[in-house]
């Protein structure tokens, strides 16, 4: 397995994990590809980018998200004035 960051978000409380002999599952809902959750690794929280429209996380996320035992928040975020960095919304 192989986790990865960029320097520049260190500052950030997550890990991205990579590993290749895992199949990806395929969601039947949204057509995508995810690495399948368990015990293990636990999904908590989605970070909704600020210029996601409403219609999308409802189509996307929601659905998706229902088929959970426990399911992760969902966070909007927004780009604060005069940095870099994105926020979560309040």
């Amino acid at each position: 397995m192989v986790f990865s960051k960029y320097r520049h978000w260190k500052h950030e409380k997550e890990w991205r994990a990579c590993q290749r002999t895992v199949t990806l599952e395929l969601n039947p809902v949204t057509g995508l590809y995810f690495f399948p959750f368990g015990n293990w690794l636990k999904l908590r929280e989605i970070l909704i980018g600020f210029r996601c429209e409403e219609k999308n996380i409802e189509a996307r996320f929601k659905t998706l998200i229902a088929q959970y035992p426990d399911p992760p928040e969902i966070v909007r975020t927004h780009l604060p004035p005069y940095t870099f960095a994105i926020e979560k919304d309040a």
